[in-house]
């Protein structure tokens, strides 16, 4: 990547989330309906501006509000935490919004799978 990174904005449709990595709140925000059946394009995005992000920043957070989230985005989404968390130094939490239980407990195999980062739950 060329010069300064900068943020990372995706709009969201009826089938994507939107997605906002921002440099200087040192947040990834994925929000609404995720049912992409090739989220690996979108993934690969987000991985690639944190894979930047965290060579100057010892500091993340991702903030998680999805209305659903299907097997395939599911998948993308853990990986990027898992890759994302074997980064010495790196400070990382997790802002999980949920409305329904499913959201929920998607959320809390999360927590379960990947034990070194700080889960914080908000019903919304």
């Amino acid at each position: 990547m060329n010069g300064k990174l900068k943020d990372l904005i995706l709009e969201g449709t009826e089938a994507t989330p939107f997605i906002h990595c921002c440099v200087d709140e040192g947040k990834v925000e994925i929000s609404g309906r995720s049912l992409l059946n090739d989220s690996e394009v979108v993934f690969v995005q987000i991985a690639s501006w944190v894979g930047h992000y965290i060579k100057e920043k010892t500091n993340l957070t991702f903030h998680f509000n999805f209305d659903y989230i299907n097997s395939s985005s599911n998948y993308h989404l853990l990986t990027l935490l898992k890759k994302t968390s074997r980064f010495q130094g790196l400070k990382i939490s997790i802002d999980w919004y949920y409305e329904d239980e499913d959201i929920h407990d998607i959320g809390l195999d999360y927590q379960e799978l990947l034990p070194d980062l700080t889960f914080n739950f908000f019903q919304v």
